[in-house]
């Protein structure tokens, strides 16, 4: 039977035939050739036939998203779906059709964005069933929010991709689209689901710039899928030449994108000039001609960076933490995902979201505070950041140092976890209450698990550095052990006799105390017990010192290593000069000894010569 389950009849001799290299199983497929049908078997790779009834739906519907289009006649405009519909069916240019109001407009544009307003709808005419994209639908749609279905043309999902001002019955028609995902600084640039940034200022090798590239979340050097991407980024350039990603290794022979996730494939529209000398080539593009050109990878010139707008992490979650800052919103939002969106639509005017006891506010912050108490709890900070871990502040030029990456701050690189706010003071947006347990010695260089001899314990001496020692460590762990006094009734320090602080023992038999994570609670207990442990080593000599200069050790170990190279080159020149010398030595003496026995060799000839004419029997 057919796949649609009516009888195929196949027991008349024209419609089946049978296959003498196939034995027949329960279930068999059927090849059509030009007069007949054969079975055969169904996993054999073959070329197919599709079919399907001429009265179908192309239009699958898009709730909240609008394509965009960069002109839209009025005549393109209409009163009623079903008129829309019926037009745009037979038009080959008409892409679609975007519902506002009581208009339906129709568009030739491929790209869907968020309109951000759920009575707008676009109705996309494909031949693509809804989660299916491209050419033969052959890809399958990416998971999207709220359950929308991809673009059937780009197989993008649209969900971070705005209209900077939307106006109606045009859908975006005095605006632009940009990337909500796209990093908000001078030079980044938006186009089909790709945020460009063109760097016009100071000129890097390649390998320089690719480094740079890659401080980005997810950004390489530019890699091109298609002429009209090539075509719309050149229109886009100064008159200047551009590092790509394409290298080439084999004196240049073979060529391939620094994104290994986008294989190289040789066309006319990217077809490569070879300047290079060396067995490694980097590619320019050269504006305003379009043209690539092979050359030297140390040569140096401007550079593109490129990265997908979508599926981009661009958020970094600090649980425990506060934003403190101005307010983009008036109101909160009702979820996450409503308050990042609207962080991304805000653009420049919004780098973060706060969340405090399940309510979220978009926020202009300018710090992050750990917050102490129960309400840490409660509340989570979301930064927006372009950056990798560990990178910061303009073009991600700046290195964190912190002990963990994770907690560098986007906004200066210092470690989050030094400015501490008490939970009594978020209300006032932490105006008081602040702890600043960057300046404070006995934190800055402590070691969980530490196997130095000479390691000395922590002790507890300041309440912000036991609060921030118990946000660290992830386990108990021992400190300083304490000695008891009888006569005061209290536990005294092991560096003299001072009390230890009051913070909450749960018991008192025994000499040794941990600490817990998080609540930071003190126990005493049994010395002989395994657990980890909290170290404090001597501090970095200069690290400490306003006044230390990094470069005075610099320069020293500079003027050492340069001493110890010239005194090696002297000692090796002079073993050379000796050498030299001796073999001369030896050469001389051989010399000798064989000129005398060449003379004592003549001496004896002439004597045997002289016997023999004096002899008169010759």
């Amino acid at each position: 039977m057919w796949v649609d389950g009516t009888s195929a009849q196949a027991e008349s001799a024209w419609v089946a035939k049978r296959n003498r290299r196939h034995t027949l199983t329960k279930e068999d497929c059927v090849v059509a050739f030009k007069q007949y049908l054969s079975p055969a078997d169904c996993s054999s790779l073959r070329k197919w036939i599709c079919k399907r009834e001429g009265d179908v739906n192309l239009f699958t519907m898009h709730k909240g998203r609008a394509l965009y289009s960069p002109y839209v006649p009025t005549s393109n405009i209409y009163n009623t779906l079903k008129k829309a519909t019926d037009t745009c069916s037979v038009l080959q240019t008409c892409t679609g059709i975007v519902a506002m109001g009581e208009h339906y407009i129709l568009q030739s544009g491929m790209e869907l964005y968020n309109s951000r307003n759920s009575s707008v709808k676009s109705f996309i005419k494909s031949d693509c069933i809804s989660g299916r994209f491209g050419l033969l639908c052959e890809f399958k749609c990416p998971p999207c929010q709220q359950g929308m279905a991809c673009n059937p043309y780009t197989g993008l999902c649209g969900d971070t991709v705005f209209c900077s001002k939307e106006n109606s019955p045009i859908p975006c028609g005095k605006g632009s689209i940009f990337g909500g995902s796209c990093p908000v600084e001078d030079g980044w640039q938006y186009w089909q689901g790709s945020c460009y940034y063109i760097h016009t200022a100071k000129r890097q090798s390649w390998l320089r710039a690719r480094d740079l590239c890659r401080r980005y979340r997810d950004a390489d050097l530019l890699w091109l899928t298609s002429p009209l991407e090539k075509e719309w980024l050149v229109s886009k350039l100064p008159k200047a030449s551009f590092w790509t990603g394409l290298y080439g290794f084999r004196f240049c022979a073979v060529l391939q994108w620094s994104n290994s996730q986008f294989p190289f494939a040789a066309s006319r529209w990217l077809s490569v000039s070879k300047w290079a000398i060396g067995a490694k080539c980097c590619v320019q593009l050269n504006a305003p001609e379009g043209s690539l050109t092979a050359f030297s990878c140390f040569r140096k010139a401007l550079w593109i960076c490129k990265r997908k707008e979508e599926g981009i992490v661009d958020f970094r979650e600090f649980r425990g933490y506060y934003l403190a800052g101005t307010y983009t919103s008036n109101s909160t939002q009702r979820s996450l995902w409503e308050a990042l969106q609207l962080c991304r639509f805000q653009r420049s005017i919004c780098n973060g979201v706060g969340m405090i006891k399940g309510e979220y506010r978009t926020i202009f912050a300018t710090r992050i505070l750990l917050i102490v108490g129960a309400l840490g709890d409660e509340s989570t900070a979301y930064l927006k950041s372009p950056c990798l871990p560990g990178h910061y502040g303009p073009e991600c030029q700046g290195s964190c140092t912190c002990n963990r990456i994770e907690n560098c701050s986007p906004f200066t690189g210092e470690c989050a976890e030094n400015l501490q706010c008490s939970q009594e003071y978020v209300a006032q947006q932490c105006q008081k209450g602040l702890d600043n347990l960057s300046v404070m010695e006995t934190c800055l260089d402590f070691l969980v698990g530490c196997l130095a001899k000479r390691c000395g314990e922590i002790k507890q001496e300041e309440p912000a550095c036991h609060r921030w020692i118990a946000k660290v460590i992830t386990r108990k762990s021992w400190l300083g052990s304490l000695s008891y006094k009888l006569q005061s009734n209290s536990w005294i320090m092991p560096d003299g006799d001072r009390a230890a602080p009051r913070w909450g023992f749960k018991a008192v038999q025994d000499l040794c105390v941990q600490i817990e994570p998080i609540s930071g609670t003190f126990i005493s207990f049994a010395c002989s017990e395994r657990a980890s442990w909290i170290c404090k080593g001597a501090p970095v000599p200069g690290a400490l010192d306003s006044t230390y200069k990094w470069w005075t050790t610099l320069t020293s170990s500079l003027l050492v290593s340069i001493f110890v190279v010239v005194v090696s080159m002297f000692v090796t020149f002079k073993a050379a000069r000796w050498r030299r010398q001796v073999l001369v030595e030896k050469t001389d003496g051989k010399e000798q000894r064989n000129k005398v026995e060449m003379e004592n060799l003549a001496s004896w000839d002439k004597k045997a010569l002289k016997s023999e004419r004096s002899n008169p029997l010759n």
